[in-house]
Formats: structure tokens, C-alpha cells, sequence
């Protein structure tokens, strides 16, 4: 065993599962150097939990990665489900979907498994940005001071030779999945309950390729009792199936150890000659539970995803959930370690995701006990499993003049199914197509004449501030928010003003505007909940790198405050 001490960069990301690689693509594309290892020879194997909710696909939208994601998954299918025994499934039950509109573009689910994914973000990093995960690599220990983390790391060689290596680096982020190292090392707790019920998952090759007449999920038997769950996977593994046993009077032990019992059991339970499985890829025994830490952070070290937080996959919130950590801590993080922020801002990660965290743990609960009762129940979802009502009102890193005292504390118990009364500060932010170019600045492809969409504009670097006004004539109110907004250290935010669709004239503004659009399907005014007309004031929406309103004001006032909880003694800095 050899030793040795490095100079590391600022942050040390423990586990590359998808919330680690989400993490990692953040901080590369804000500049901010890191390391990310895993202890194991590769990522993440097998498809496990494979959904990417319509919110996730927002974030790997602004992430420049959805449309490599959506080359190769799958739309989710509609599920036969078979009584043991039936040749004729009793039902056919349809996947709960939305209708896609102006401001929710994306209104379905997709599959892709977290083996595909994984690969592909790694890929993403490499190729984009130079950084290679760092594979049989595992944290060994760490010791916290005021300002730094000592870490020590233990690399094993191709050869089984361990060299085991002492770094220091400003922060800490434990993506390593529930039996990770780094919650451990924190003491933090996890509690919470197994469910009744325990799966074996296999990655199984199909004796013939999926067809358009097979492409289904099917479920044959009971969860109670005997249960086998077949499905797709990506268009480009058409051979390739998604298979789950569970039951209670089942030996998924022994089915996990014993590939080739697996294989017995799903054909004994399977009754529609159409599904054949051939061989074993890869497999596992899965115990669901749900459970979370009571922390998302002790000083310097963080958890996220699967590290911070479990629960059943019915549903398909896991994998997102982690997702989203990583966007909510990445920004923060990133700014931070810029010198561009407080330390103070990063309390508010834990701030906003644990209410999430708590209300997807019954979320996912609660689908879990349907799908054990009355199977067919599990398939009839509210929206909140798209994720796109997900919000921070209650957040003090969020300021809305609307949202005071009481009535923003006891936001917090809906931090996951939202509310009625239109967008506030901590909503997500709406899309708005339609969008005509009247002026771009510099460094903008764009150029006049041509049609955008606030959704193409938003960047995980970036905070992006939309200045909604409503008539020809600018007030004495508007020059103040102006000059508030260059109160944003430089190189942190596009200012973006948007003109009501009746506006005509030939518009003035100053060079501290970035881009100016004339929105001319009236979706950016509606959606926003903006005035039009003479009379009506000027609306500030500050739409923050991780796509949620920061702040939603007509008062310089209150963009002075935003600023201060985000940027603090940094506001205003143009270096």
C-alpha cells in the first residue's frame, strides 16, 4: 500500500451515479473545478429505476443534454395486466399523461435506464469538458475544519494494489447511493420503514425483439402473491427487457443469487406466448423502503439523491429526486466556490429539498400500497409525478412581495402538489413560446426578427432576469430597478426584457439589457401573470440557474434584497 498528498480541487463529488454526474455537468459548466470518484470499476449497472419525469427532462434541457437522452428512450407504455394463469390480459391500463401546453411543453414520461444514462453523461463530461470519472476510487475518511475538508481517498490498481491518498478540498458532495460512505461518516441519521414486499430486478434479453404489437408492459399475477413485471427498454437494445419478480411467498434472495432460477419462476408465471426470456444481463434483490436523513449538509459536506433519501419506485420519483438535488445544490455550490456568493446561501439547499423530500417519501408510499391492494389504482397518478409543481415559496432565499408571514410559512405543506393563485417567487418557471426578437446583444446568436422561447434562453450558469413592460412609457419605478440590477456581479445574469403583444414603437433601452422581446402570442404576459397596458407597472421575475423564480417584484426594493440573500457582499462586483 503506498500513500501520498495531493492539491485537489475545490470540490470532491463521492459517487457517480446520475445525481453525481448531474452534479459534475453542473459545476463543469460554471467553470468550477472538482473531482467526482466511484468506488466501484464502472457506474451504475442495470436499468433499475428508469423514468425521467417531465420536470427532469426540463433540467437536461438546460443541461444540453435532453435531446441525446430522447434519441434512444422510450415513451412509457401502457401496461397488460394478466391474472396468473390468463392468456388474455384483463386490462389494459393507460399511463397517466398531461396534455402538453405553451407553458408545459412536456407532459409525458420517458424510459431510459440508469446503466444508458449514466454512460451518457459520462460521456457528456468527458468530451465536453475533459473530466474522466475516477473509478476504484473510494473515500476512506474525512475530517472537517473551518475551512476545508481533509479527505482520505484509497484507489485500487488493476494489479489489486491500494495507494491510498490525503486531500484537501473546500467541500464535500456524498451522492453514493443509501449505503454510501458519507452519510455514515456524518452521523446522520436515516430513518423512516421498510415496506412489506421485496423485488428481484433483472436486465434480461428477450428471445425475440420487441415489436409495435409487443411493446407493452406487462404485469402477470399479483404483487401479493406471484407477480412478474416485463418491459422495454431503449429503441437502440430492442432485444433487451426490464424484468421484475415480487411476492411475498418469493426467495428473491435466492432468485438474485441464482440467474438461472430466475428464469424458471418468470416462465412458470408468464401466459402470453409473445414474452419469452432467453438470458440473465444482470440482476438484483431490492427491499423497498422509505427513509431520509433529518440534514441535507453538516459544515462542509452535503448528500444527495439515493445518499439522502429512498423510497419505493412506484411512481418513478427517485432518480429525479436526486436530479433535482444536484441542480438546486450545483448553482448554489458553484457560485460559492467562485467567491461570488456567502457561504450562507448553500444553508439554503437543505432549506427548500427536505419538505420536498419529505412529501415524495408519501407520495411514493402511498402509490406503493395501491399497487399492493388494487394494482390497477397505481397507474391513475395525479400530475404531481410529472414534478412540474415542485416549488420554494416558503424559502428565504426567494423574495415576493405577495408571499409574507403566515401565508409563505404554510407554503411549506405544498412543497409538492403547488397552488392555484399563479406564479410566485420559488414556482417553477413557466415556458413561453412565441417569442419575436427585437434586439440581441452581443455574444447572442439570435438576431432580429427571429422567433425564441424563454425555455431556450434559461442556463444552469446563469441567473435570468425578465423585465415585463407593459407600455410605451418607462416610470420613474423602472429606472430603479434598472439600476438595482446591476447590482448582479457581472457575468451572473442576462437581463431579458419582454413587450406585450399589442407593444408598437421603436423601444429604447440601455445596454445593461441583454436581449429585448416582443411577445407577440401573449404567453410570456399570461403565463407570468404580468399587467398590460398604460397605468399597469413594470414586473421583475428573476428566473435563477436551477429554472424556479428567485423573485417576483415591481419594487427595486425587493431586487436590492434577492441580491443580498444570494450574492451578499458580492453584489455589484464587476471583476
Amino acid at each position: 500500500m503506498g500513500e501520498r498528498r495531493s492539491q485537489s480541487p475545490s470540490i470532491l463529488i463521492v459517487g457517480a451515479g446520475p445525481t453525481g454526474l448531474i452534479l459534475a455537468l453542473v459545476l463543469a459548466r460554471n467553470g468550477v473545478p472538482f473531482r467526482i470518484i466511484e468506488k466501484d470499476k464502472t457506474t451504475h449497472l442495470g436499468q433499475r429505476g428508469p423514468g425521467i419525469q417531465a420536470r427532469t427532462q426540463e433540467l437536461l434541457s438546460f443541461a444540453g443534454v435532453l435531446e441525446d437522452v430522447l434519441k434512444i428512450a422510450q415513451d412509457l407504455a401502457p401496461a397488460r395486466m394478466y391474472k396468473l394463469g390468463q392468456a388474455v390480459p384483463e386490462a389494459v391500463a393507460p399511463r397517466t399523461q398531461m396534455e402538453p401546453s405553451p407553458s408545459r411543453p412536456m407532459a409525458k414520461g420517458v424510459m431510459i435506464g440508469q446503466s444508458r444514462l449514466c454512460a451518457l453523461l459520462t460521456d457528456r463530461l468527458a468530451k465536453d469538458h475533459g473530466v474522466h470519472v475516477e473509478t476504484n476510487t473510494a473515500l476512506r475518511g474525512l475530517e472537517q475544519h473551518p475551512d476545508k475538508v481533509t479527505v482520505s481517498l484509497a484507489n485500487t490498481g488493476e494489479d489489486g494494489t491500494e495507494v491510498v491518498e490525503t486531500s484537501d478540498v473546500d467541500w464535500v458532495v456524498g451522492s453514493d447511493g443509501a449505503r454510501g460512505t458519507v452519510r455514515k461518516l456524518l452521523g446522520l441519521s436515516f430513518h423512516g420503514d421498510q415496506h412489506a414486499g421485496r423485488w428481484v430486478v433483472a436486465d434480461v434479453r428477450m428471445q425475440k425483439p420487441w415489436t409495435d404489437a409487443t411493446r407493452f408492459q406487462y404485469w402477470f399475477g399479483h404483487p401479493r402473491e406471484r407477480c412478474l413485471m416485463v418491459r422495454p427498454t431503449e429503441f437502440d437494445t430492442p432485444d433487451l427487457a426490464q424484468a421484475t419478480i415480487v411476492g411475498d411467498g418469493i426467495d428473491t434472495t435466492y432468485l438474485a443469487a441464482h440467474p438461472e432460477e430466475f428464469l424458471r419462476v418468470a416462465h412458470d408465471i408468464i401466459s402470453d406466448p409473445a414474452i419469452k426470456l432467453a438470458k440473465v444481463d444482470w440482476i438484483s434483490e431490492y427491499r423497498p423502503s422509505s427513509r431520509m436523513v433529518d440534514r441535507f449538509s453538516e459544515g462542509r459536506v452535503f448528500v444527495a439523491g439515493d445518499a439522502a433519501h429512498i423510497h419505493p419506485p412506484t411512481g418513478g420519483q427517485g432518480l429525479n429526486s436526486g436530479v433535482q438535488d444536484a441542480v438546486n445544490l450545483g448553482w448554489k455550490l458553484a457560485l460559492v466556490a467562485k467567491g461570488l456568493a456567502p457561504t450562507s446561501l448553500l444553508s439554503s439547499y437543505n432549506e427548500e429539498r427536505l419538505p420536498v423530500i419529505r412529501e415524495v417519501l408519501q407520495l411514493a408510499g402511498g402509490l406503493w400500497t395501491k399497487m399492493r391492494s388494487e394494482e390497477m389504482k397505481a397507474f391513475k397518478r395525479d400530475s404531481a409525478v410529472y414534478m412540474l409543481e415542485i416549488n420554494y415559496r416558503w424559502s428565504e432565499a426567494v423574495v415576493d412581495e405577495r408571499l409574507v408571514g403566515e401565508q409563505k410559512k404554510e407554503s411549506v405543506f405544498r412543497a409538492y402538489y403547488g397552488n392555484d393563485d399563479g406564479v410566485r417567487a420559488g414556482d417553477r418557471a413557466p415556458e413561453a413560446p412565441g417569442l419575436k426578437v427585437v434586439r440581441a446583444g452581443e455574444g447572442y446568436t439570435l438576431h432580429p426578427g427571429e422567433e425564441t422561447s424563454l425555455f431556450k434562453l434559461f442556463k444552469l450558469t446563469t441567473h435570468t432576469v425578465l423585465l415585463f413592460v407593459p407600455a410605451a412609457t418607462h416610470s420613474a419605478a423602472f429606472a430603479d430597478i434598472q439600476e438595482a440590477l446591476c447590482g448582479f456581479p457581472a457575468g451572473t445574469a442576462q437581463v431579458v426584457v419582454v413587450l406585450p403583444e399589442a407593444f408598437t414603437g421603436e423601444p429604447t433601452f440601455g445596454e445593461e439589457v441583454d436581449l429585448v422581446l416582443h411577445d407577440k402570442e401573449g404567453h410570456a404576459f399570461r403565463h407570468y401573470g404580468c399587467p398590460v397596458g398604460d397605468g399597469s407597472e413594470q414586473t421583475v421575475v428573476v428566473v435563477r440557474p436551477d429554472s424556479y423564480v428567485g423573485a417576483y417584484t415591481t419594487k427595486a426594493d425587493d431586487v436590492h434584497r434577492y441580491l443580498k440573500v444570494v450574492f451578499g457582499e458580492c453584489v455589484g462586483e464587476k471583476a
